[in-house]
């Protein structure tokens, strides 16, 4: 749950990946103090009440206009991809997740990271996942990694990373998929598997990819089950019997 600890809003909802305890909660790995911006509103994840003080809160959410009352929390954000402290409003949605670090004893986790370890550890491990990343995902199309450069005050992005999924059918499957699975949430709709099979590309550029290239595979979608054993399983855990597989085809190629 995005909102509180220890909770989840999505224990009932079949099409969440969340009920499983892999959404918002796993940043908590890395940091103390999530923020997030978005729209006409800010917010802080204080676990540890080091921000929000004398409030009883370990979270809280307040008006874009306000943000400046946390100025060390504010002055990160400043310039990031057009956004500025002194509006009411953004376009847009922003996250940050400050690394842990030794300056603060966490009750969390004992878990740090270096610059140097965030970049062998995060940004290389996303690189080797790159060609497989966006497969499966119902919504994402393009993940985009930048590094601000230092030597400016302003933020100059530069870029280190982007994947992208390619394919005229890939919003169309991905569609397929979400109505197929909702309607097998009937028990006649669970018993009567349907199959989707088609093709896509994804791109990998940037400086930790060592150069551009395109991966090509043929993907098979399956939602449903005539295994009965199968069905009865699928309804006690509330899952959806739904099968990805993705065969890669030769390649690296070349863009087409």
């Amino acid at each position: 749950n995005i909102g509180k600890m220890h909770q989840s809003m999505k224990e009932e909802d079949v099409l969440k990946v969340g009920r499983f305890g892999l959404g918002f909660q796993s940043v908590y790995n890395i940091t103390d103090l999530p923020t997030i911006v978005s729209g006409d509103f800010v917010g802080i994840m204080d676990p540890h009440e080091t921000v929000i003080k004398n409030e009883g809160k370990t979270g809280k959410r307040f008006p874009l206009e306000e943000f400046n009352i946390y100025a060390a929390q504010s002055a990160p954000f400043e310039g990031m991809f057009g956004f500025s402290n002194h509006a009411n409003h953004y376009d847009g949605t922003l996250f940050r997740f400050p690394f842990r670090n030794d300056k603060f004893i966490s009750k969390i986790s004992d878990r740090m990271y270096s610059a140097d370890e965030a970049h062998r550890v995060l940004y290389e491990s996303l690189a080797e996942e790159a060609p497989r990343l966006l497969l499966f995902l119902n919504h994402v199309t393009t993940v985009e990694l930048y590094r601000q450069v230092h030597s400016s005050k302003s933020f100059q992005p530069e870029l280190l990373l982007r994947i992208a999924i390619e394919g005229g059918n890939v919003s169309t499957t991905r569609q397929w998929c979400i109505e197929k699975s909702m309607a097998s949430q009937t028990a006649k709709g669970l018993q009567t598997p349907v199959c989707s099979i088609s093709e896509c590309a994804i791109s990998v550029e940037g400086p930790l990819s060592r150069g551009a290239a395109w991966y090509s595979y043929l993907v098979c979608n399956t939602v449903g089950s005539s295994n009965a054993e199968m069905v009865d399983l699928a309804k006690k855990l509330k899952v959806i019997p739904w099968v990805g597989l993705a065969a890669p085809l030769p390649g690296p190629i070349s863009p087409p």
